[in-house]
């Protein structure tokens, strides 16, 4: 038979729990076995047990949402970090290009200006041979060439009117010749005249 360990914490049936006596007629307290003590605390520390492993399992499951969160946190970040870095190199690539450009241009309106100031000049030189050209020459020069396809038509021109010493009735300027004209001199003005012919059968070419 078990011998008693210890009371029954369980207030026997109509007794006032406020008794230390136990029930209502002073009744002594229920005793319990040791076996029944031994079965009970088992009881307790299984349910300890079980809340133990659900906190457990709560904690694990918290932790890998935690870990997940923060891998797609930090995986957003590298991709941010990749976007920023592209958009970097991009807008250092578009600055050289547009300085590049730049330097080009520079470059392209210098030569620009340059090339204009030399048309002018051989523009201005033009027009004072086309004045010391006989009227006679002079009117068979023709109109709508550029500086330097004039130039070249003046150069033949002017070996069919020659300058003379500063003694001729022109003042220094061209005169006509007197006889006939060199051979080499002839042929020169006829590749012009014939350039210039060309021109002016081309469409939209030269007019006089």
């Amino acid at each position: 038979m078990a011998t008693p360990l210890g009371t029954d914490d369980t207030p026997p049936p109509g007794g006032d729990g406020d008794n230390p006596n136990g029930g209502k007629n002073g009744a002594e307290p229920k005793l319990i076995t040791e076996e029944e003590f031994a079965r009970r605390m088992r009881g307790k520390a299984a349910e300890a047990d079980r809340a133990t492993k659900a906190l457990e399992a709560a904690q694990a499951k918290l932790a890998k949402i935690e870990a997940d969160a923060k891998a797609r946190e930090e995986a957003a970040l590298a991709e941010q970090g990749k976007h920023k870095e592209l958009a970097e190199v991009k807008g250092q690539e578009a600055k050289t290009l547009r300085e590049q450009l730049k330097e080009r241009d520079d470059k392209l309106a210098a030569y620009e200006a340059k090339e204009q100031a030399r048309l002018d000049e051989i523009a201005t030189r033009n027009k004072e041979r086309i004045k010391g050209l006989p009227e006679e020459v002079r009117k068979d020069v023709p109109k709508n060439l550029d500086p330097e396809s004039l130039a070249s038509v003046l150069n033949a021109l002017e070996k069919l009117a020659p300058r003379d010493d500063g003694n001729g009735v022109f003042g220094g300027g061209p005169r006509p010749r007197t006889g006939g004209a060199p051979t080499q001199d002839i042929d020169a003005a006829n590749r012009a005249f014939g350039d210039l012919q060309m021109r002016r059968a081309a469409p939209g070419g030269v007019r006089r």
